[in-house]
């Protein structure tokens, strides 16, 4: 029975995930269709992981790579962006110490996620 449900949760969240993404399509306005590409979207993958091993090695290559990609695009892009100004310094008297760092950037996080809401610093 938990089976059941959790299949459909994954199509529940596929299909979600599918109606965002074209918020002015089909997906967005019947149910239906949500189901249906769930489901296929399922039942897919699970074909995929029926084959041999070597076919399922080449679509796990293939995911990784898909997903480390984004990440580390984001990592290099984002070292543009850094305001070393919204670093403030706790430091006592002139000697540096990686404490205050680590204080610091704990104090910052905890100032932007407020409320478990990210606000903008600007």
């Amino acid at each position: 029975m938990w089976l059941i449900y959790l299949q459909l949760q994954a199509i529940k969240g596929i299909g979600s995930c599918l109606a965002y993404a074209s918020s002015k399509g089909a997906l967005n306005t019947s149910p239906l269709y949500s189901i249906i590409i769930g489901l296929f979207t399922i039942w897919t993958l699970t074909w995929i992981n029926s084959k041999e091993i070597k076919t399922i090695g080449f679509v796990q290559k293939i995911t990784v790579v898909l997903k480390v990609i984004p990440i580390i695009l984001v990592g290099v892009i984002g070292i543009f962006f850094i305001d070393l100004n919204n670093f403030y310094s706790l430091e006592i008297g002139n000697e540096f110490s990686f404490n205050s760092i680590t204080v610091t950037t704990t104090l910052d996080l905890f100032r932007l996620f407020r409320n478990g809401k990210c606000y903008n610093s600007k």
